[in-house]
C-alpha cells in the first residue's frame, strides 16, 4: 500500500462516526414541491381536453378553450405588467356574470397550476352564483 492510501484510509477511518446500537434518525425531507418546473403538466391536461395550444416565435406558450372563453399562458418570454409574472389564467365574463383573471409568478409549481386548471376543467357550473 503506497503512502497516499494509508494516509486516506486512516483519515477516513478518523471521520467514520462511532459505532452505535440507536438507530438512526429518520432524515428529515421536504415533502412541498417548490421551483417552477416545466409547463407542460398544465398544457398535457389542457391539449388532451381539447384545447388549442401556440407556441409562439418567443417560445411563450398560449392555449384556448374550445369556446374561446378561457385562455392559459406561459409568458416566459414576454414583458409583462410585473416582472416575474409567467402564468396568466383568465376567464371572460359570459351570461351576466364577470370574468376574472390571476397571474402567477415564475416560482410558483406548475403543479399548482395543474391544479387550478383541473378545477376549471372538471367543476360544473355553480348553481348558487347569480348574475350580478
Amino acid at each position: 500500500m503506497s503512502a497516499v492510501e494509508t494516509r486516506a484510509r486512516a483519515t477516513c477511518s478518523a471521520v467514520r462516526a462511532p459505532a452505535s446500537s440507536a438507530p438512526a434518525a429518520p432524515v428529515a425531507t421536504d415533502r412541498w414541491i417548490r421551483g417552477a418546473g416545466t409547463p407542460y403538466p398544465v398544457f398535457d391536461l389542457l391539449v388532451v381536453d381539447g384545447w388549442t395550444l401556440v407556441l409562439d416565435d418567443l417560445a411563450d406558450m398560449h392555449c384556448a378553450s374550445p369556446d374561446g372563453r378561457v385562455y392559459v399562458g406561459y409568458l416566459a418570454a414576454s414583458p409583462r405588467p410585473r416582472p416575474g409574472d409567467v402564468w396568466h389564467v383568465s376567464v371572460e365574463a359570459a351570461d351576466g356574470l364577470p370574468g376574472w383573471e390571476q397571474t402567477f409568478h415564475r416560482d410558483v409549481p406548475a403543479e399548482v397550476i395543474a391544479g387550478l386548471v383541473h378545477a376549471l376543467l372538471t367543476t360544473a357550473p355553480r348553481p348558487d352564483v347569480e348574475a350580478f
